[in-house]
């Protein structure tokens, strides 16, 4: 389910989510470092000018994921990034730390054994090293997007990441 279908022909389209999917490459020394966000992305002002640009475009969050329910019935189905995810606690203060990427998304089954094997967003990625210091939390999504406004009404719907984040850049 979240090999072929998810992060294969829709997200990263054979480059991210394929293979490694988050192991070696994607948010492992500065998320999205060689591959996806090249340097910019959840480096210094995650999502900067080129996340979701380029790569996210027609791609990845084009029109399935991040749209009503994110990654619905491509990515995360039903529960992720919906309510849940990215709503009070995900990019808020740990960011895919106790529900997202904890017991629910990211920890046994969801980018486990398949996207990010072994260093799935629970303690390495989006804990100590990405959207911990910089984790979308004193720079991009703070307090205008996954704070109050996260995926919830207007994830990435007409929006997306508020009018700060993605503004003229996102989608």
């Amino acid at each position: 389910m979240f090999y072929e279908v998810i992060f294969y022909k829709v997200i990263f389209c054979e480059i991210i989510f394929y293979e490694i999917m988050f192991y070696e490459i994607i948010f492992y020394e500065f998320i999205f470092y060689e591959i996806i966000f090249c340097e910019i992305i959840f480096f210094e002002v995650i999502f900067y000018v080129i996340i979701f640009y380029d790569i996210f475009y027609e791609i990845i969050f084009c029109e399935v994921i991040f749209y009503m329910i994110i990654f619905y019935e491509v990515l995360f189905y039903m529960i992720i990034f919906y309510e849940v995810i990215f709503y009070e606690v995900i990019f808020y203060k740990v960011i895919f730390y106790e529900i997202i990427f904890c017991e629910i998304i990211f920890y046994t089954i969801i980018f486990y054994e398949i996207i990010f094997c072994g260093i799935i967003f629970c303690e390495i990625i989006f804990y100590e090293v990405i959207f911990y210091e910089i984790m979308f939390y004193e720079v991009i999504f703070c307090e205008v997007i996954f704070c109050e406004v996260i995926f919830c009404e207007i994830i990435f719907c007409e929006i997306i990441f508020y009018e700060v984040i993605f503004y003229e850049v996102i989608f």
